[in-house]
């Protein structure tokens, strides 16, 4: 790979760490790759370490990278693992001293903390939701787990006190985060850089019509908050009226999803476990549309910068989604169509939504000759690396 020329410089060598479990985290995971891989070619690039904690595979993308990773690896769910992760990143933070440091939100770890509270470090924390938000949607139950919760949430606030900057993917998290954790006279440390997307997903031309059978694609990781199991309804719709659709789910943790476990026999359902980030352009290349129901209430705090809503657009297919705070170009641009929490509610009209939606696809697939393409994540790297020469 080439490296582009300039005077740029950042002032300090760039240690990035995250605990990702890539058979479940899988957005938060291309997300770190793609960005830090940008951020490596960019001119002058730093001198960059990478630490990386892995559950059961590999990352999820299956290429040459431009920068070198430390991994450990663990079962998933194994608190052994993570606790060992923690302690290796202590001792290497106690014995390095103001290094610049970039930490991927997820499962911070508390010997880190206390570690880069030991050392003069630069700490920029990256943020794509928040452990209360998580929380109430009912991802953790049990005594157990609203205990692990409450020292996660103890743990996030401590980590972005103690930032330098905190970066988040949509102007409502950081707004979110900013009320939550600091003072107006403070807000200056929050930073918002919206997701990019992989150039091989950007598809040329728009897509042609099919008279056959409609092929629409569900590409999730299979969280309370993904509505997934709202295709039953879409499928109940079609069912009725007679419009031909086969469904094609794909995701890690497919087959332990709802949807799996009802109609996993079913003729007019594919499911695919896991699909490398590199083919998912081809897959999508087989695909008349798109499906995403990410809950709408979540996003009030949050806000959607979804990879999957930016891979789909890229592809050029007619999406139908949530109205969802940071969907609303979906609509400006008249690639697809919003679903409102009403209809979200009530099978029947949430499938009436569906039916007119698939009957107006060649309206949505025309936008795209004018629709503009989806940002980069170079884009998104450069604007990471201005906040990091703060």
């Amino acid at each position: 790979m080439v490296r582009e020329q300039s005077n740029y410089k950042l002032r300090h060598e760039l240690v990035a760490v995250s605990f990702i479990d890539s058979s479940y985290s899988w957005g938060p995971a291309i997300h770190y790759i793609e960005l830090l891989n940008e951020l490596s070619l960019l001119p002058k690039a730093p001198k960059m370490q990478v630490f990386v904690l892995l559950a059961k595979n590999d990352l999820p993308y299956r290429s040459s990278l431009a920068f070198h990773w430390t991994a450990v690896r663990f079962s998933r769910f194994s608190s052994a693992g993570k606790l060992l992760f923690d302690l290796y990143l202590f001792f290497f933070f106690l014995f390095h001293r103001r290094t610049q440091v970039y930490i991927r939100q997820s499962n911070f770890g508390v010997l880190l903390l206390t570690a880069l509270s030991f050392r003069r470090h630069r700490v920029f924390v990256e943020m794509n939701g928040t452990a209360r938000e998580d929380y109430h949607l009912g991802y953790r139950t049990g005594p157990k787990r609203r205990l692990a919760y409450t020292l996660r949430m103890f743990v996030e606030r401590l980590h972005i006190k103690r930032a330098t900057g905190v970066i988040s993917v949509s102007k409502n998290l950081s707004k979110t985060l900013a009320r939550r954790y600091s003072n107006i006279q403070d807000e200056s440390r929050f930073h918002t850089v919206y997701n990019g997307c992989g150039t091989h997903f950007v598809r040329q031309a728009a897509r042609t019509v099919r008279t056959e059978v409609i092929h629409v694609v569900f590409v999730g990781t299979f969280t309370p908050w993904d509505g997934h199991e709202k295709i039953i309804d879409l499928y109940t719709a079609v069912l009725e009226k007679g419009v031909p659709v086969h469904f094609e789910i794909a995701g890690p943790n497919v087959y332990s999803s709802i949807l799996y476990q009802k109609l996993k026999e079913n003729e007019h359902f594919t499911f695919y476990p896991g699909i490398d980030y590199l083919d998912l352009p081809s897959f999508y290349e087989r695909m008349d549309a798109a499906i995403s129901l990410a809950g709408i209430k979540r996003s009030k705090k949050v806000e959607k910068s979804t990879l999957k809503l930016l891979e789909y657009r890229a592809a050029k297919l007619p999406i139908f989604t949530t109205r969802s705070f940071g969907n609303e170009y979906v609509e400006n641009l008249n690639i697809g169509v919003l679903v409102n929490q009403e209809e979200m509610d009530d099978p029947n009209l949430l499938g009436r939504k569906f039916v007119d939606f698939l009957e107006n696809l060649d309206l949505y697939k025309k936008s795209y000759d004018t629709a503009p393409s989806p940002r980069t994540w170079k884009d998104a790297a450069r604007e990471t690396r201005d906040i990091l020469s703060l």
